[in-house]
């Protein structure tokens, strides 16, 4: 299973080098629980926004002394995604569907940390999925390098999901053509196409009778009632 890197765009290039040492899954140190990392530290400046690394839903967030502020979301596949470090603490509430599109927080430097902006970022299972996976607290700790891919290694099966995903749960304003402002609330995309589905519907259904009664592109005719 590939799922989205965190940060759009992001790569293994990204993963933070300190003191000439690479903080990945593996790196040792006694200032970790266990003493190894068990996660992967991605370098970006503050405020980068972070996004879900596929559709998720929100399972935890707040702060803590070693985390800083956090979210952690669940995933398809039993995978729990943990963000740590964050800025600020996390714009969603526990519950909540996200997408990829969505953004559930920004690369900060709270908690303990290394001394440099950057997101840790670690992936769970309750199974052990791979064998370098490491049990911990109930849950297994996999390395994120072997589950994160960049959008072009998705397949196309992987990608329509993803999308239907988004359709029916991501949500959206609609803009007024001249003014370019959102009008109303937010609804979702699915809720607009239905809504565009009923009025086709409604559209036909008067062009049929206005060719059973004979009129014409251009006749003036008087429309009574209002659409259902």
């Amino acid at each position: 299973m590939i799922f989205l890197y965190p940060i759009q765009g992001a790569d293994a290039s990204k993963v933070a080098v300190v003191g000439g040492f690479r903080r990945d899954f593996y790196y040792r140190s006694d200032i970790y629980i266990g003493g190894q990392h068990m996660a992967t530290d991605l370098t970006y400046p503050d405020g980068t926004p972070l996004r879900p690394v596929g559709p998720a839903t929100i399972a935890w967030a707040g702060s803590e002394i070693y985390a800083g502020n956090f979210v952690s979301i669940d995933l398809e596949g039993g995978f729990r995604a943990t963000y740590r470090h964050l800025i600020a603490p996390a714009p969603v509430t526990i519950g909540q569907r996200v997408t990829p599109q969505d953004t559930i927080g920004h690369v900060g430097a709270t908690g303990i940390y290394a001394g440099w902006s950057h997101l840790h970022f670690d992936l769970w299972n309750k199974e052990k999925k791979s064998p370098e996976a490491i049990f911990k607290n109930g849950w297994w700790a996999h390395d994120p390098e072997l589950y994160l891919g960049q959008e072009e290694a998705m397949t196309q099966t992987e990608f329509n999901k993803m999308f239907a995903q988004a359709v029916k749960e991501a949500l959206v304003y609609a803009y007024d053509e001249k003014t370019k402002q959102p009008v109303g609330t937010k609804h979702t995309v699915g809720a607009y196409l239905h809504q565009i589905r009923r009025l086709q519907v409604a559209v036909n259904a008067l062009q049929a009778r206005a060719d059973a009664a004979g009129v014409k592109r251009g006749d003036t005719v008087t429309l009574t009632g209002k659409l259902a």
